[in-house]
């Protein structure tokens, strides 16, 4: 195929579709996406206060202030993001 068929083809589809990259190529509309993206904020904003509290409480009845830095960074171990396999 030449450039400037591949070009016409190329704008061709490109006219032919309104729709939006998200829903084209992943089928997510914009709540979707939206709502997906919200998900990582809400956890911290409630798991943020919360672990806090539970820190203060291990350091005021004894704990070493090194082992609980240690056993919050476990979970954060466990949950890392893994790069997609790109097989």
């Amino acid at each position: 195929m030449r450039n400037a068929d591949l070009r016409s083809a190329c704008d061709r589809e490109r006219r032919a579709s309104k729709r939006p990259w998200l829903v084209r190529s992943r089928h997510l509309s914009l709540e979707v996406a939206g709502a997906y993206a919200v998900v990582p904020y809400l956890t911290f904003t409630l798991g943020e206060p919360i672990g806090g509290w539970i820190a203060d409480r291990l350091v005021a009845i004894g704990w070493d202030e090194i082992i609980v830095v240690l056993l919050a960074a476990i979970p954060i171990y466990w949950l890392r993001v893994k790069e997609p396999d790109r097989g």
